[in-house]
């Protein structure tokens, strides 16, 4: 049975290590920067992937005049 709280995107990107996505979010309209960041261990079982996100309140406050200003034309 699907949860109907997650849905699955159809799309994917793939990134390099120690890289960031920007990703827009379509719930929330938010802007947010994640990094991610791959720690190899001595052994293949202690690799880790770091996640560090943060949300980009310039790039967010510009969105949100845009669309205000979109729906007055």
């Amino acid at each position: 049975m699907k949860d109907k709280n997650y849905r699955q995107m159809e799309d994917y990107e793939v990134i390099g290590n120690n890289s960031f996505m920007f990703q827009w979010c379509c719930d929330c309209h938010l802007r947010h920067i994640w990094n991610y960041q791959i720690v190899r261990g001595e052994k293949p079982e202690d690799d880790v992937v770091v996640i560090r996100g943060i949300d980009d309140r310039y790039a967010t406050k510009l969105r949100k005049y845009y669309i205000k200003n979109k729906k007055k034309k």
